[in-house]
């Protein structure tokens, strides 16, 4: 997959290069009561750049609110984690006794025989 990227980076950027070389000519970009005169080549890629700016700044609140989730959940986590090793200490069994792992035969592991709060479940 790393070379897939790879090439395809290569071919876009050549793409970009013939693009650029084949369109040379003088062209005026106006803009409300701006107006300017450069090549054709220079306004796309300027406008292209600015694109891709504009783009990642839209994105950046997602990607950073999602990353903020992912570290919340880890947290959550570890706390049901640790909170499930210490009942399993309390009620004198291991983490097989909690349904995890393979569990012995007839020793009650994974039978749903906890009674947590709230959760309608009966010993």
């Amino acid at each position: 997959m790393k070379y897939v990227y790879l090439i395809s980076l290569v071919a876009i950027a050549i793409l970009v290069a013939v693009f650029a070389s084949q369109n040379t000519e003088e062209v005026t970009v106006r803009f409300f009561a701006f107006s300017t005169g450069g090549s054709l080549s220079l306004f796309l890629v300027i406008s292209m750049s600015a694109g891709l700016v504009l783009g990642m700044l839209v994105m950046a609140p997602a990607v950073i609110g999602g990353r903020f989730r992912h570290f919340l959940t880890k947290g959550k986590l570890k706390r049901l984690e640790a909170g499930r090793n210490r009942a399993a200490e309390r009620s004198g069994g291991t983490d097989d006794a909690a349904g995890v792992g393979g569990g012995a035969e007839g020793s009650g592991a994974g039978t749903g025989a906890v009674d947590e709060p709230g959760s309608g479940r009966a010993k």
